[in-house]
Parts: C-alpha cells; structure tokens; sequence
C-alpha cells in the first residue's frame, strides 16, 4: 500500500482520482472479484457502467470480469492472445489507443 501510495504522490496523480482502492490497504487483491465489487459499491455503479483496463490478463481481464465488469487488455508488445486465457472485450496496444477508441465509440457503444 506504501508503494502505491507512495506513486501516487509522486506523481500528483491525487487530484485526478475521486476514489483510490489499494488492495494493501482493504486486504484483498485482484483477480479476486470481490476488490472490483468493493471499488464498485465505494463509487456507486453498478457492474455495466466501468470498464476496466489493464495489462495483466490474469489479474485485472479475468478478475474484473468476474465481478462482471468489460474490459480492455493493453497487450504492450504486440503478443497475441495467450491459449486458454480469459478473453477481454477489446484489447488495445496502448492508453493512446484506449483513448481513441473511447472517444470513437463513445461510452454507450463500448458496452459489450
């Protein structure tokens, strides 16, 4: 929790976050769905409004989908789907290219 926090700060990243869940901090971490739950009912939505993006197929895809949530994988380098894992919605090179294709679709046709 140190550390993210501690990123955070470092980045004057604060200002820009209404809400900030560090899994250090309520003792549960992703993939379990219960952290997406938490951070979902701390911010009022129900599970078909968010859409989560991260890097980590087996932890931020599969975990927030569990929680039903959509998601976008941002595949870095390019590499193709891994055999057997869990499928995001859209997967995107980077948060540029997340950026572009949110403001393309806009948020009602970025619902699965």
């Amino acid at each position: 929790a140190a550390i993210q926090r501690g990123k955070l700060a470092r980045f004057d990243l604060d200002p820009f976050f209404d809400l900030v869940l560090i899994s250090g901090e309520v003792g549960i971490a992703k993939p379990d769905p219960r952290i997406f739950s938490l951070a979902l009912a701390q911010a009022g939505m129900a599970a078909t409004a968010p859409i989560m993006v991260g890097d980590s197929l087996d932890h931020d895809v599969a975990g927030a989908q569990s929680a039903g949530i959509a998601t976008v994988w941002i595949k870095r380098n390019g590499e193709p789907l891994p055999a057997g894992q869990t499928v995001p919605n859209w997967a995107v090179a980077s948060l540029t290219e997340f950026v572009d294709l949110y403001a393309g679709l806009g948020p009602a046709g970025l619902a699965p």
